[in-house]
């Protein structure tokens, strides 16, 4: 029978100590990269969401707090296709245009008699389309197209009558 002295015996605890080592490090450093690799996904998704979210919600939040006869209309500016929301203070009817120039979704209110430009408006979100359509009287369907190319559908359902006249 083969007999290891004490030296030969402590290296090879040494070297399996030293192994066991390596492989814990190594299995360590994987995990890091794995989660590195699942967060940048997580954000990169999160940013996608934050996007379109953010223009949905501010799509809806302002046609719901503008819906009133009449005060929601699809139109063109410049031959671009824009949703025209108007209100009315003091007795002057106000124009806020929502537009998509300049890679980025826009607002810009006007009276009637105002002279802009798109560059006017000031800028909400970076994105790469917006199409405001009609496809019923009460229906708007609004497409988006986000940063990264994907396509959303955003449907509004005007509560009033859209046809009618503001004043």
């Amino acid at each position: 029978m083969l007999k290891l002295d004490n030296r030969h015996a402590n290296k090879i605890d040494s070297i399996f100590v030293v192994a066991l080592f390596t492989v814990f490090a190594i299995t360590a450093f994987l995990l890091i990269l794995i989660g590195a690799k699942q967060y940048q996904h997580t954000a990169d998704a999160m940013d996608l969401n934050y996007e379109s979210r953010t223009i949905s919600s501010y799509l809806t939040e302002k046609i719901r707090q503008n819906d009133t006869a009449g005060a929601v209309s699809i139109c063109e500016l410049e031959g671009t296709p824009a949703l025209a929301i108007y209100t009315i203070e003091n007795e002057v009817v106000y124009t806020t245009y929502i537009y998509y120039y300049n890679e980025a979704l826009r607002e810009i209110m006007v009276t009637s008699d105002s002279v802009f430009s798109l560059d006017s408006g000031q800028q909400i979100i970076q994105t790469a389309g917006f199409y405001p359509e009609y496809l019923e009287n009460d229906l708007i369907k609004i497409s988006i197209t986000t940063t990264e190319g994907t396509t959303e559908y955003l449907y509004l359902t005007l509560h009033s009558d859209a046809r009618k006249e503001l004043l």
